[in-house]
C-alpha cells in the first residue's frame, strides 16, 4: 500500500507530461504504450527539454530532496521525440545506469535535477534508461548526457526570462500563459509549451531543441494540459515542509 501511495503522489506530478505523451503513457516504471516505439527504432527527430516548477507539487507534498533556491526551475529530462508525436524509449537496455560515472556532476545534479519524491538516483536512472539510451548518437555516454543537459539548463534559464518580464512566484498573482510564452520566446527565440496542473498551477515548461541542441518553435498541437492563465506558487517555508512531512508520515502509517 505504501508503494501505491508513492505512485499516486508521483502521478499527480507526472500528469503534466501528457502534452506530447498521453497520460496513460507516463509511468514511473516506464511501461511501453501505444505512443512509444519499442526496441526496434528509427532515428528520432528532435528533443523535448522539460523543466518543472516543483513549487506547485511541493505546495501539497513534502519534497525533502528539492532545495529551496527561490525562483528556480529544476530538470525533468531531455526526451528524444518523433515529429508525429510518438517517441523512442528504452533503446539499449544493456547500457545500464552507473551512478559512479556521474561523480564529478553529483553536486550540480542534486541541485538542478532533484527528485520530488523518491531518491534522486532512481529518478536519474529512469531518465537515462528510458530517454538517454535513445540519444547515444548525440550523447555517447551517460556522463555526456547528464553533463550536456546541465549546461542546457543553465544556458536556457527559464527563471531569468520570466523574471525579466516581472513574472515571479506569488501567492496572489495570476499570469496569462501567453505572457510566459512571450517572455521565453523573447529571450531565447523559440516558442515553448507551458503546462499547468491542479488549480491552474504551473507544472512544467517544455522547450523543443533540434539535434544540434538549438531551440525552435514547439508544435502547439502537442500542447496538452494548457491553461489560459497560470499561478506560480512559491516554495513552502521550512515550517510548512516539516508539517507536510509529518502529514505524509501519518498517511503512510495509516495504510500499513
Amino acid at each position: 500500500m505504501v508503494s501505491c501511495l508513492r505512485l499516486l503522489a508521483l502521478t499527480s506530478l507526472l500528469c503534466i507530461a501528457s502534452g506530447a505523451r498521453p497520460l496513460s503513457s507516463i509511468s514511473w516504471s516506464g511501461d511501453a504504450t501505444s505512443s512509444a516505439i519499442p526496441t526496434a527504432q528509427r532515428d528520432f527527430d528532435y528533443f523535448m527539454f522539460v523543466r518543472q516548477w516543483a513549487g506547485s507539487f511541493c505546495s501539497t507534498h513534502a519534497c525533502p530532496l528539492v532545495p529551496n533556491r527561490g525562483f528556480h526551475f529544476t530538470i525533468h529530462g531531455l526526451w528524444p521525440n518523433y515529429s508525429n508525436g510518438s517517441w523512442p524509449q528504452f533503446c539499449t537496455p544493456e547500457d545500464k545506469f552507473d551512478e559512479d560515472q556521474l561523480e564529478d556532476l553529483m553536486d550540480d545534479l542534486e541541485v538542478e535535477w532533484p527528485s520530488v519524491y523518491d531518491s534522486d538516483e532512481t529518478f536519474w536512472e529512469h531518465e537515462w534508461s528510458k530517454h538517454g539510451t535513445c540519444a547515444l548518437d548525440i550523447f555517447p555516454s551517460e556522463h555526456s548526457y547528464f553533463g550536456h543537459i546541465l549546461k542546457l539548463h543553465w544556458r536556457y534559464d527559464l527563471s531569468a526570462a520570466l523574471r525579466k518580464a516581472d513574472i515571479v512566484p506569488s501567492r496572489t498573482s495570476v499570469y496569462r500563459t501567453k505572457d510566459l510564452i512571450a517572455a521565453i520566446e523573447d529571450m531565447y527565440g523559440a516558442r515553448p509549451l507551458v503546462h499547468c496542473g491542479r488549480k491552474r498551477q504551473l507544472s512544467e515548461i517544455w522547450m523543443c531543441l533540434d539535434k544540434d541542441l538549438k531551440p525552435f518553435d514547439c508544435d502547439t498541437s502537442q500542447e496538452g494540459n494548457a491553461c489560459q492563465e497560470v499561478v506560480i506558487p512559491p516554495f513552502k517555508s521550512r515550517l510548512d515542509v516539516d508539517q507536510l512531512s509529518s502529514k505524509d508520515e501519518e498517511e503512510r502509517d495509516g495504510v500499513q
